[in-house]
Formats: C-alpha cells, structure tokens, sequence
C-alpha cells in the first residue's frame, strides 16, 4: 500500500466513522493513464461520472464496476456490495457545465473552470471542476486527466452514494 492509498484510506474511514453519512469525503485516486496525462491547456475535457450504491450486506462488486473494483474495496472497505445505478459521460469546455439527477432528488453540477497550475510530482496540467449536490455541498478539485475522483457519504437506503467522477 503506497502513502496515496493509505491517506485515502484514513480520510475515507476518518469521515465514515465520524463525519456520519450526511457528510461528503473528497479523494483524488492519483493514477494518471500516461496517454491522456499530457499537458492539454484549457482543452475540452470528457468527464464521466457513475452513480454507485455501496451497502454492508452481503460481498460484491457490480461487473459494471470491474475497472475501480479494487479502488472501491480498498478505499470504502466498511462496504461490501457496490452497484452502479447509472453512468453519464460529458464533454466540457472551460466555462461549461453539466448537470443531472442522482437518486434522492438531488442533482449534481459539475463544472469545468479550466486549467489550475501543474502537479509538482507529475508536472502534468491540472484542471480545476466545481462539484456541488443541490443544497448538500459545493467545492472546488483539482484533477489531472485520466484520475478518478470519488466523492461519497451521501445517504441512500441503507448504504451511501459514491460518484466516481473519471476526467480524461
């Protein structure tokens, strides 16, 4: 386990544990795919976002979701069902948004507010997005292409929603 995935791990639980579901964790899974990691300005970006119910019951993980299965067991490893309700792919130009419902009558906004400086390890362009669930939360990430983004802690049922947000 690399430092990345153990202070994922510990926001994750430390939240979890005593933010109670109503909070919202934020964390950047640092796993840049090298092609699409080039330094691409305020470009268009194509950002998909995937609606994942995770619970205690029982163990398993949706085949939708085989490509974060790993990210999810190990960052969420309280849950042990995880199910994609729905995926949604966008291109964003700097200055545009993109919003649509999410289970509870929530909606999410994301927008793409353009580059943000590099990353100092990668030297890779970041880009800033505006993330916000109707009255629940509003922020500001900085992500590189090809990263995954989960913001999770939304009550559903008897689990939580995760939004992995994938920018490319």
């Amino acid at each position: 386990m690399n430092v990345s995935q153990c202070t994922l791990r510990i926001a994750v639980t430390a939240l979890l544990t005593f933010g109670a579901m109503s909070a919202v964790a934020s964390a950047v899974l640092l796993t840049p795919i090298e092609a699409q990691a080039q330094d691409k300005g305020s470009e268009a970006i194509t950002v998909q976002i995937r609606t994942i119910y995770a619970t205690t019951d029982a163990k398993g993980v949706d085949p939708k979701l085989s490509d974060l299965k790993g990210k999810l067991v190990g960052a969420f490893e309280t849950y042990g069902t995880f199910k994609e309700l729905a995926s949604h792919q966008t291109t964003l130009n700097t200055g545009g948004s993109y919003e649509f419902s999410i289970p509870g009558g929530n909606r999410l906004v994301v927008s793409h507010k353009g580059p943000e400086g590099k990353d100092a390890k990668t030297n890779t362009q970041l880009i800033k997005l505006g993330l916000g669930v109707t009255d629940k939360f509003k922020s500001d990430v900085r992500v590189s292409r090809g990263t995954t983004l989960f913001q999770a802690g939304l009550p559903h049922g008897s689990g939580i929603l995760i939004l992995a947000i994938t920018v490319r």
